[in-house]
């Protein structure tokens, strides 16, 4: 994002100077970054707050977590996959309906066992199937199933979460 042209100022922090509110932290941080509107904000009057403790308020997105119920190498749900996956393979985590609707085309998920968390490997959804019983995302691999120092891999995965 980019600044406003034609601003400039002579001000600078005094030597003790602290930011007393957001605003004129994130000017403190990032002098001529990426927030000039706050910036500029935080040179205007404000208000005294009579809590000494300032806090930034942001609604993040709900978890996105969901069971597997099994891993498999082909969209019908027939192969199961039993090791080996490198970066680039496609690979079809069943799970509920309701888990299905939870991702999207383009999320990056995290594919784990619960039990070893060494197993985890990152993942990209690249297509969706809603379809009762034999619901499924079908995920590209962005690293290979080789992180385990276990004898467990993706095939012992059963939490998918973005």
């Amino acid at each position: 994002m980019a600044g406003f042209l034609g601003m400039r100022g002579t001000g600078d922090w005094a030597t003790d100077q602290r930011p007393k509110n957001w605003r004129e932290g994130i000017l403190f941080l990032y002098p001529n970054g990426m927030a000039p509107l706050t910036a500029i904000m935080s040179k205007l009057k404000s208000e005294a707050v009579d809590d000494p403790n300032f806090y930034w308020w942001t609604k993040t997105l709900p978890t996105q977590r969901a069971a597997i119920t099994g891993v498999y190498t082909d969209a019908s749900l027939t192969t199961p996959y039993v090791s080996g996956g490198v970066a680039g393979t496609i690979l079809y985590v069943k799970m509920t309906e309701d888990d299905v609707k939870q991702f999207r085309v383009g999320h990056q998920v995290l594919l784990r066992d619960a039990s070893d968390y060494t197993v985890d490997v990152n993942a990209k959804v690249i297509a969706r199937s809603v379809n009762g019983a034999s619901s499924y995302i079908a995920c590209k691999l962005l690293e290979a199933d080789d992180n385990s120092t276990h004898s467990n891999n993706l095939s012992d995965a059963d939490v998918a979460s973005s």
